[in-house]
C-alpha cells in the first residue's frame, strides 16, 4: 500500500472502525493533486452484467478542459449513444 499510493498515509485510516472505498479514493487524488493532477473525475462505475461494481474509473487532469471532456464522454456508451443512467 506504501507503493500504490507514494507515501504511509493510508495506515491512518486503519484507526477508523471501517476504510470505504471512498476514503482509499480521497487520499489517492490528494496524491493526485501532489503531482500537479489538479482536476478529477470519479462517478464512472464499471459494473458486471448482475449490476455489481467491478471497478471504478477515475481520470485525472492538469487542465479543467480535461475534466470536461471526459464528463462528456462519459455520458456515452462504447456505440456513441447517450446512457440513460450516467
Amino acid at each position: 500500500m506504501d507503493r500504490a499510493f507514494g507515501v504511509p498515509d493510508w495506515r491512518d485510516l486503519l484507526a477508523k472502525q471501517r476504510i470505504t472505498f471512498g476514503d482509499l479514493l480521497d487520499l489517492y487524488k490528494k496524491q493526485l493533486g501532489r503531482i500537479g493532477y489538479a482536476y478529477t473525475y470519479d462517478s464512472t462505475r464499471i459494473q458486471n452484467p448482475h449490476g455489481s461494481t467491478i471497478y471504478h474509473l477515475v481520470f485525472a487532469s492538469k487542465h479543467k478542459r480535461g475534466e470536461e471532456f471526459f464528463q462528456k464522454i462519459s455520458q456515452r456508451t462504447y456505440d456513441g449513444r447517450r446512457r440513460l443512467f450516467p
